[in-house]
C-alpha cells in the first residue's frame, strides 16, 4: 500500500498535466507542481477554499474559469469537460482543457469532492485562431479581387470607359472597406499585418538605397532603348517628365500604401499562414504576386507585368522585414520614376 501510494504521488508529480483536487466545501486538498505553476499558486493555499484563494484577487478576466470549477463542485454527479482561458498575475493567458470527475467515498460511494485535470492547449488554440484569422483575411482578399474584376467586366460589357486613376481609387476604397472587416473580425496585431513602426531605420534606409539604385538602372535602360528601339518613346517626349499631376505625386503615396497592404498584409500574410511545410514561403510569394498582378489588368499588359515583377522582386525583402513601409517606399519611387521616364503612360 505504501509503495502504491508513493507511486501515485510520483505519477501525479511528474505528469505533464495539472491536477487540482477540491472537497465538497471547495477546499483545495491537493495540487501537483504543474498546477501550482500554471495557476500561480503557493503551497500555503492547501486547506483553504477556492473562493478565498482566487476571488480575493478581484480579477474578472478568469470568470469563465472560476464558473467552470464552481459548476464542477456543485454538480458532482456528472463529468464536466470544457475549454476555458486563464490569465495569471503576470498577464500571461493560457487556454486550458479541463476534465472534472467526482471523488467517491469508499464507504458509501458518495461523492466527497472533485478532481480536475487541466491540460495546457494554448499552442493548439492559438494556431487555430491564427488560421481562422488568416482564412478571414484570405476570404476578404478573394472577395475584393472578384468584385473588382466583375466590375471591370461589367464596364467593358456596357462599353463604359473609366480612367485608370478612377479605377485605382475604386480599388483602394474597396481595400479600405475590407480592411475594416479584417480589423473587426480578427485579432491580428499591427505588427502581424506589417504595420509596425518600431526600428523604422531597419526598413527605411535600405529602401532608400535600393530605390536610388533602381531609378539609376531604369534611366540606363531608357538610354539604351533610345538607341536600340528609338520608336518606343514619342520623339517629342522629354527624357524625364515632371508634369504628372497632383494625383501622380500626392495621391500615389496613399495608393502605394494601400496596394502594399493588399499585396503583403492581406494576400501574402494570409496565404503564408494558411500553408505549412518547406515551400510555404515560395507558394505565398507566387500566389500573392499573380493575384496582385491580375488586379492591374485594366492598366494594360506593361503595367500588369511591371506590378508582377516589382512585387515578386520585393517579396524576399518583406519576408525578412515583415514591414510594408520599406517596400511601399520602393513601390512609390519606382512607380514615379517609371511614369516620369515614360515607361508608364
Amino acid at each position: 500500500m505504501k509503495y502504491a501510494s508513493e507511486l501515485n504521488q510520483r505519477i501525479l508529480r511528474d505528469m505533464d498535466d495539472s491536477v487540482l483536487a477540491l472537497d465538497n466545501h471547495g477546499r483545495i486538498m491537493y495540487m501537483n507542481p504543474q498546477c501550482q505553476l500554471l495557476l500561480d499558486l503557493q503551497n500555503d493555499v492547501l486547506g483553504r477554499t477556492y473562493a478565498e484563494v482566487f476571488f480575493d484577487r478581484q480579477d474578472t478576466r478568469n470568470d469563465d474559469f472560476h464558473q467552470f470549477l464552481v459548476d464542477a463542485v456543485l454538480e458532482k454527479e456528472r463529468t464536466h469537460t470544457g475549454t476555458v482561458s486563464f490569465t495569471d498575475t503576470q498577464n500571461n493567458t493560457r487556454y486550458l482543457q479541463i476534465t472534472a470527475s467526482f471523488l467517491k467515498n469508499e464507504a458509501d460511494h458518495e461523492a466527497n469532492g472533485v478532481v480536475l485535470v487541466l491540460s495546457d492547449i494554448t499552442e493548439t488554440e492559438v494556431l487555430k485562431k491564427k488560421r481562422y484569422d488568416a482564412s478571414v483575411v484570405f476570404s476578404c482578399v478573394i472577395a475584393c479581387i472578384s468584385i473588382y474584376l466583375l466590375l471591370l467586366a461589367t464596364l467593358d460589357f456596357l462599353q463604359i470607359h473609366v480612367p485608370t486613376t478612377i479605377l485605382s481609387l475604386i480599388l483602394n476604397a474597396m481595400v479600405f472597406c475590407f480592411s475594416l472587416v479584417i480589423y473587426r473580425k480578427t485579432e491580428f496585431s499591427y505588427e502581424e499585418l506589417g504595420l509596425k513602426v518600431k526600428d523604422y531605420k531597419a526598413s527605411f534606409l535600405p529602401a532608400i538605397g535600393i530605390s536610388i539604385a533602381l531609378v539609376a538602372l531604369l534611366m540606363v535602360v531608357k538610354l539604351l532603348m533610345l538607341r536600340l528601339a528609338p520608336g518606343f518613346f514619342p520623339n517629342d517626349a522629354p527624357f524625364w517628365n515632371w508634369n504628372i499631376g497632383i494625383y501622380g505625386w500626392v495621391g500615389y503615396i496613399f495608393c502605394c500604401i494601400i496596394q502594399e497592404f493588399l499585396a503583403r498584409s492581406m494576400l501574402y500574410g494570409s496565404i503564408r499562414k494558411l500553408f505549412d511545410g518547406k515551400y510555404a514561403v515560395a507558394v505565398a510569394m507566387v500566389l500573392s504576386t499573380l493575384l496582385f498582378g491580375a488586379v492591374h489588368i485594366a492598366h494594360g499588359f506593361m503595367y500588369m507585368a511591371g506590378a508582377i515583377i516589382l512585387l515578386g522582386s520585393l517579396s524576399g525583402m518583406y519576408e525578412k522585414q515583415r514591414n510594408i513601409w520599406g517596400v511601399a517606399i520602393i513601390h512609390y519611387v519606382m512607380g514615379e520614376a517609371a511614369t516620369c521616364l515614360g515607361f508608364i503612360v
